[in-house]
């Protein structure tokens, strides 16, 4: 049963995740989460997690490699923030909308950080190798 509910959650976070790519709201981060619970169950979602988390921390460390980048990142996370406040504060039965534009202006702020881009090039470099989980799929 737990497998099931595990399976279940899982593909409704990534469902959730893909709709919000053409919808407002921090798609990848929401797919990831599903694909991190499903690998406390599923070898090979674990598998598919360590290479999904290995390319976004090559495609952020290559972002904030180039001024162009940083500058386009900071650029889009403030409009997310901005934009979210106002419909936050101005759009009545769109609130989550909102708060979901803001927390990922703020994701992607956070991938400025001197401390987190430290932890996403120590990330890049050892996620190379995909571990072996002890119980097959």
């Amino acid at each position: 049963m737990r497998r099931l509910a595990v399976l279940l959650i899982g593909l409704a976070f990534i469902g959730a995740g893909l709709i919000m790519l053409v919808l407002p709201g921090p798609g990848l981060l929401v797919s990831i989460a599903g694909l991190a619970l499903l690998a406390t169950e599923f070898a090979w979602a674990e598998r598919m997690l360590y290479r999904t988390r290995a390319r976004a921390n090559l495609a952020i460390s290559t972002l904030n490699a180039a001024r162009r980048g940083r500058v386009l990142l900071v650029t889009s996370s403030l409009a997310m923030l901005t934009g979210g406040a106002a419909v936050l504060a101005l759009v009545e039965g769109q609130r989550l909308i909102g708060a979901s534009a803001c927390i990922a202006g703020l994701c992607a702020l956070a991938a400025r950080l001197p401390h987190t881009q430290r932890l996403l090039d120590a990330g890049a470099s050892s996620d190379t190798t995909t571990p072996s989980k002890g119980t097959p799929s």
